[in-house]
């Protein structure tokens, strides 16, 4: 799935990127880790460098919630600033300037969804 998140094909990238979010969204938060520890954390260099990119605001706020999970399952697994953690991999991937672009949006909705990420982060 993760490969399909970063297809040339729009489409494609974005049902992907629906998929994983969801994963981590609607499940535990061992099934979120388990997403994560999948080639070594992958999932939210995508989130990042593609869903953060999309044109749908809808997968954009999904992928944020997805991040934001995927943060507290550091803290749910005691592993909050380890090398091999969810805000090790976002600070590697200079999330924070993605997070802060989004906040600057017009909309309200990505203001507060970025906002609580960023607040995790």
């Amino acid at each position: 799935m993760i490969g399909l998140a970063q297809s040339y094909n729009i489409d494609i990238q974005d049902e992907a990127l629906w998929v994983l979010a969801n994963a981590i969204n609607c499940g535990s938060s061992d099934e979120a880790k388990e997403v994560f520890n999948f080639d070594d954390g992958e999932v939210v260099s995508v989130f990042i460098k593609k869903g953060f990119n999309s044109k749908n605001h809808k997968l954009i706020l999904n992928v944020v919630e997805a991040l934001n999970k995927l943060l507290k399952t550091d803290e749910d697994f005691n592993c909050e600033g380890q090398n091999y953690s969810v805000g090790k991999k976002m600070y590697d991937l200079k999330a924070h300037s993605e997070l802060e672009d989004l906040m600057t949006q017009q909309n309200e909705t990505f203001f507060e969804a970025a906002q609580d990420t960023y607040a995790y982060y």
